[in-house]
Parts: C-alpha cells; sequence; structure tokens
C-alpha cells in the first residue's frame, strides 16, 4: 500500500450531551417547566392536576380512540400500587424475561388506572376503605382488563403512556419546591 494513510471521522453527535449539561445548569423550577412543555402542559394544567391529586386523592383524563369509537377515562395510581406490583414480580420464578415483566407491570398499571371504558365506570374503593376493599377493587379491574382484546389493550396501553407522561410531568422536581 503506497501513499498517506488517512482517515476520516464522522462528526460525532453531541447534542444529546449539551441536552444533559443544559439540564444540569437548569434550577428545579426551570427543570419542571421544562418538563411541562416536553408533556405539552402549562403551568395552570400542571396545578390542576397538582389540586386534584392533593384534594381527591387522584386525578383523571379522558382519552378518545379508534376515531371516537371507544372512550376511556384513566386516573392517577393509589398508594398501594408500587407494593402490589413487587409483589407480583416477586410472586414470579425467577428469572424474570423483560417480556414477562413489562406485561406484569403494564397489565397492573391499566388495571390501577382504569376509571371508565366505554360507559362502565370502574369501581374504586372509598377513601375511609380497607386494604382488602382497595385490593378486591383493584382485582375486578384486573379481571376486565384480562378480557380486553389484544389490539384494543395495545391502543389503551398507547394512551396510558401518554397520561403517565402528563402525570409525571406535573409532579416532577421543581413541583413540589413551592416557587
Amino acid at each position: 500500500v503506497s501513499g498517506p494513510l488517512t482517515t476520516t471521522t464522522t462528526p460525532v453527535k453531541t447534542e444529546k450531551k449539551e441536552d444533559e449539561v443544559t439540564e444540569l445548569t437548569l434550577t428545579p423550577a426551570e427543570r419542571w417547566e421544562k418538563n411541562l412543555a416536553d408533556a405539552g402542559l402549562n403551568e395552570a394544567q400542571a396545578f390542576a392536576i397538582l389540586d386534584d391529586v392533593i384534594a381527591k386523592g387522584y386525578w383523571e383524563k379522558e382519552y378518545s380512540l379508534f376515531r371516537g369509537r371507544l372512550n376511556v377515562i384513566f386516573r392517577t395510581r393509589d398508594g398501594q400500587h408500587r407494593r402490589r406490583v413487587q409483589r407480583a414480580l416477586q410472586e414470579q420464578v425467577a428469572p424474570v424475561s423483560t417480556l414477562t415483566f413489562t406485561e406484569i407491570v403494564t397489565r397492573y398499571n391499566l388495571a390501577a388506572s382504569i376509571s371508565v371504558f366505554k360507559k362502565t365506570r370502574m369501581s374504586f374503593a372509598p377513601d375511609n376503605a380497607t386494604v382488602d376493599q382497595i385490593e378486591d377493587a383493584f382485582l375486578n379491574r384486573y379481571d376486565f382488563v384480562g378480557k380486553i382484546s389484544g389490539p384494543v389493550f395495545d391502543q389503551l396501553v398507547e394512551a396510558l403512556i401518554d397520561f403517565d407522561k402528563i402525570v409525571t410531568a406535573a409532579f416532577s422536581e421543581g413541583a413540589a419546591s413551592g416557587f
């Protein structure tokens, strides 16, 4: 081989690194505002979500799917939900595959959040309910979710992902700091 050895380099994308550095320099209030913008919320909408969860214990949002053929309402999940999912995962024979893990968490999240399906209002335990009553209401919703057809289930999950993005943004860092 004759001639000089040349190498070509492709430009490295630094945009993501710059975004991460910018994110670190933001104040909690600025990060909260950025999270709201990313979720398509304004401050008034975020405060309405916060107020509902603080006052009522939950917030609900309606989604219209399949060009209005299916309306569904989701609500924020209760405080017991994380323990419920953890127990379900611990009951699995180890090791749990990624697919199994995702299926369990998704099905539990959907059952914990679905409030209305078409015109059917799902049961939720009252504020003064016992743990057993809360779990019974959840199990009724879990059984209902298990009977939903696959294609509809998949669309419900997509809507739930959007719902969770909105709730996460409203409650993200900065929201609680009283700025």
